[in-house]
């Protein structure tokens, strides 16, 4: 049998989500998707069940947003440290570092048939 929600309903999660990021807009911290999850009084891993609830996932999803939208703006201050920031979103949202290589030349099935001659 598992636990009742901590939160029954969208609606009342989202009064706790707005308010984590008036608290951040106030202090000066940037919001985290850890943050978030310890301001609504659970863990990561439930913040993460609860993203899977379909009743819950657009909330979650726009909240990932919002903090995304934070630390890309924290990572284009001038004057900042701005590799903590750039780390934290390809830790936590999936950006990376891409380079395309072009490769030509011989196939694949060339180089073959000169390494039997």
């Amino acid at each position: 049998m598992s636990r009742p929600l901590l939160w029954k309903n969208p609606e009342d999660m989202s009064r706790g989500v707005e308010a984590y990021f008036s608290k951040c807009k106030e202090s000066g911290d940037i919001p985290t998707r850890t943050g978030l999850a310890l301001h609504l009084g659970m863990t990561l891993q439930t913040l993460w069940n609860y993203e899977a609830k379909p009743r819950f996932s657009p909330l979650i999803k726009r909240a990932d947003l919002l903090i995304q939208e934070a630390w890309t703006q924290e990572a284009k201050k001038a004057g900042k440290s701005q590799i903590f920031a750039i780390f934290y979103l390809k830790a936590r949202h999936g950006w990376q570092d891409r380079q395309e290589i072009a490769v030509s030349g011989l196939s694949l099935a060339d180089l073959f048939d000169k390494a039997k001659q």
